[in-house]
């Protein structure tokens, strides 16, 4: 039985380290402009990290204020995270 073995190959890369092509990759926008459940519209700033095998996980942190339009929590992005147009999502 000893010379019937079958010897093991590595086979490269570990399957863990592989990304799975399902999976898309959509990036976030930054900032988020919705209404909240009080009708309030409110700025939620969100930051894309990768874990250690590169897949994406965002931090969402809401802004305490409310505010009065859409423009202005644009406004209030701009002047204090430098935010850029394009950078805004509704949904």
């Amino acid at each position: 039985m000893g010379d019937q073995r079958r010897s093991l190959k590595p086979c490269g890369s570990p399957a863990f380290a592989q990304k799975d092509p399902a999976m898309a990759e959509t990036p976030t926008k930054p900032f988020l402009i919705a209404k909240d459940e009080n009708g309030q519209i409110r700025l939620t700033v969100r930051e894309t990290r990768r874990n250690s095998q590169g897949y994406p996980w965002v931090v969402r942190t809401l802004v305490e204020q409310s505010f009065a339009s859409t423009a202005a929590a644009r406004a209030f992005a701009t002047a204090e995270y430098g935010a850029k147009p394009g950078e805004f999502a509704s949904r």
